[in-house]
């Protein structure tokens, strides 16, 4: 009898410990499941960055206007618009990126020509170049600036409006809206897209609702073409970890990272 029940307990004994191993492996083999997923992708990202990918995207061309701008590109004005003294923009040395380092960028004044005229309308102009490229998918960025500085008034209501676009497609905007009397307004410009083989047209275009009289000065330096990389960084991945294979997701990502300067993709001249 003692023998018959010690066997039964020592049944019960081996079909818990079992069960307890078994409950123990199946969590360890989804641990282990889980840390060679995030190993993998980790591992892709890197073979990407140091193996087939460039350490740095390959660029199309950049214009920093350390050069004449004629010879690149071509101003132009809307219908009723002007971008200041003889439809040209000014090539200055100005901060357009903030920091603290002045380059050389175009200048403009955009606005209505005739006050009054087209009242409802964005008016003013800008500059535009063509590229060639094979296809693929690309980046483009430009930095732009808006600054106000009058002795009469506080602010202007319209600082304006920045617009990139290809092939005369708005591929991103930037409205600076009202601006006060002794500030500067940066931004970028930015956007990722696919492009066929081919020569394309690149246009960056400055508007605004009011005359040019005393209005704001427009600023457009770094315009940057250049090959697009999907690769990030491994501090940039653990925060984006639900991007997956899905382009767009990818895109959102790569987005938020660069506009909070996390990214850089060859840097800033």
């Amino acid at each position: 009898m003692h023998l018959h029940v010690s066997g039964v307990f020592g049944l019960a004994f081996r079909t818990h410990h079992t069960r307890h191993t078994r409950e123990e492996c199946t969590r360890m083999s989804a641990g282990i499941a889980r840390w060679l997923s995030r190993v993998s992708v980790i591992a892709c990202f890197c073979i990407g960055w140091w193996g087939t990918a460039p350490l740095c995207a390959e660029q199309v061309f950049y214009s920093g206007f350390e050069e004449q701008v004629d010879s690149l590109w071509t101003p132009f004005v809307t219908p009723n618009g002007t971008i200041g003294e003889q439809d040209r923009p000014k090539r200055i040395r100005f901060d357009t990126t903030g920091n603290e380092q002045p380059s050389w960028c175009l200048r403009f004044q955009v606005g209505h020509r005739i006050a009054g005229k087209m009242p409802d309308s964005r008016q003013g102009g800008g500059i535009y170049r063509t590229f060639s490229v094979t296809r693929g998918r690309y980046e483009i960025s430009v930095d732009v600036a808006s600054a106000y500085a009058s002795p009469k008034h506080r602010r202007n209501m319209d600082g304006g409006v920045f617009e990139l676009l290809v092939d005369g497609k708005i591929l991103d905007q930037v409205v600076i809206g009202p601006i006060e009397t002794g500030t500067v307004k940066r931004r970028t410009l930015h956007s990722t897209l696919n492009l066929d083989a081919g020569t394309h047209e690149l246009r960056i275009r400055i508007t605004r609702r009011f005359a040019n009289k005393s209005a704001p000065w427009q600023y457009v330096d770094n315009v940057r073409v250049s090959s697009y990389s999907p690769v990030l960084r491994y501090d940039q991945l653990r925060k984006h970890r639900d991007t997956g294979n899905d382009p767009a997701k990818l895109d959102q990502a790569f987005n938020l990272t660069r506009r909070n300067k996390q990214a850089s993709f060859g840097g800033r001249s």
